[in-house]
């Protein structure tokens, strides 16, 4: 937020504080990330709404969850700073506007090609075990071989004393 950073994996809480509190206010772009073999794979990460089995009243539930991600309410949530994976919304002039960063297919891209992230309890120590290699990476630390190799053994070896993997 203060331009110190070449870039940011996540676009949707960034284009929404960078639009009024930051030093990079209208110098920004976001993009969909590099490809492997011509297939870009973003992650879609974020908020879901779901239904307990158990819930007292699973239709008047699915209703109210319907209403909420209805195009009207996905853009009124997206223009009030929250970001959505409806792709109407992100066609939107005003929603265009408000975020100039995400100009383009980014959404489309995203929804089209995306992968979720692991819906582990242990996804956010994952998470950041991979963005501390990255990151030792990017400022020229490690090479980018060594920091995945390094970040893979080591979500690994997290994965293993979770009880994922035998040993």
């Amino acid at each position: 937020m203060e331009g110190h950073a070449a870039f940011a994996w996540t676009w949707q809480d960034l284009a929404s504080v960078a639009r009024e509190k930051s030093n990079i206010i209208g110098k920004f772009k976001c993009a969909s990330p590099p490809t492997h073999n011509g297939v870009s794979h973003p992650l879609v990460g974020g908020i879901v709404a779901s239904i307990p089995t158990k819930a007292a009243n699973p239709k008047a539930a699915f209703k109210f969850v319907t209403w909420c991600q209805s195009p009207a309410n996905a853009k009124r949530a997206t223009l009030l700073g929250a970001t959505t994976q409806r792709a109407s919304t992100w066609n939107d002039p005003e929603v265009i506007k408000m975020y100039p960063s995400a100009e383009g297919d980014l959404v489309r891209t995203a929804n089209k090609g995306g992968e979720t992230v692991p819906l582990l309890p242990e996804w956010a120590s994952i998470d950041q075990i991979i963005a501390e290699q990255l990151s030792i990476a990017f400022i020229g630390q490690k090479s980018a071989r060594d920091a995945l190799n390094e970040a893979a053994a080591k979500v690994e070896d997290f994965m293993k004393s979770a009880g994922y993997y035998d040993n």
